[in-house]
C-alpha cells in the first residue's frame, strides 16, 4: 500500500484521482535453485547396498547409469529425468539373474532320450535334487542328480543303462564331466557340454 500529498499550490479540482492498491509478486530466480536427486539400491530383500545423492539446477536433465553386477540384474537400467521444483527419490532393486537347468536321461549307447527332460528355473547357489525316473527296460548307476546352481546355464545327462547290460561290467562307475568338458571319470566319458553321469 502507500499514499501520496499533492504539491503545494495544485488544485485537485484540476484531477480525478482514484487509489489502487496492486499485489507485488516476488519469484525466485529457477535457474539458480537446486534439488537433490537421490538414488538408493537394494537388493531382493530390500537391504540397502548403497546410495547415490546429486544436486542438480531445476530445469535441467540428470542421467544416471546402474552399475552393473556380475550374477544381478537391475529393474532400471538408467534413471533419467528433468529436475522438478522437489527433491527426486529413486530406488532400484537387484535381483539375480535366473538360470536355466535341464537334467536329460539318455541311452547310454545310442544317446536317445529314453524319458522326459527335466527343467528349471533357478538362481546362483540355489541348490537341486533330481530323482531320476524309473524307466522300463532300464537301470542307473544314480538315484538322484543333486548339486548347487552356478552362474550360468547347466545341463546335465544322466547315461540310463539298458537291463540287459547292466551286469556286463562294463558300466561300472558314474562318469561326471564338468561345465569345461574335462573328463572326471572312467574311460567311458563322452565330452561335451555340461555334466554327463552314467
Amino acid at each position: 500500500s502507500f499514499s501520496y500529498t499533492l504539491t503545494e499550490g495544485t488544485n485537485a479540482d484540476n484531477y480525478d484521482i482514484t487509489t489502487i492498491f496492486g499485489t507485488l509478486t516476488v519469484t525466485r530466480n529457477a535457474a539458480a535453485r537446486t534439488q537433490r536427486l537421490t538414488i538408493t539400491y537394494v537388493n531382493e530383500d530390500g537391504e540397502t547396498l548403497k546410495t547415490f545423492a546429486r544436486d542438480y539446477q531445476v530445469g535441467t536433465n540428470y542421467s544416471v547409469a546402474t552399475e552393473k553386477i556380475s550374477g544381478y540384474t537391475a529393474d532400471i537400467e538408467k534413471v533419467t529425468g528433468i529436475m522438478g521444483e522437489e527433491d527426486v527419490n529413486v530406488t532400484v532393486t537387484y535381483s539375480k539373474v535366473t538360470y536355466n537347468l535341464t537334467v536329460q536321461f539318455v541311452d547310454v549307447n545310442n544317446g536317445r532320450e529314453v524319458a522326459q527332460a527335466v527343467t528349471l528355473s533357478m538362481k546362483e547357489g540355489d541348490s537341486y535334487a533330481i530323482f531320476v525316473p524309473r524307466v522300463e527296460g532300464y537301470v542307473s548307476k544314480i538315484s538322484e542328480v543333486t548339486g548347487a546352481m552356478p552362474g550360468s546355464n547347466r545341463t546335465i545327462t544322466v547315461f540310463m543303462i539298458p537291463e540287459a547290460d547292466a551286469d556286463s561290467g562294463r558300466y561300472h562307475a558314474a562318469i561326471d564331466i564338468d561345465d569345461y568338458g574335462t573328463p572326471l571319470g572312467v574311460e567311458n566319458s563322452i565330452l561335451g557340454g555340461g555334466e554327463i553321469i552314467e
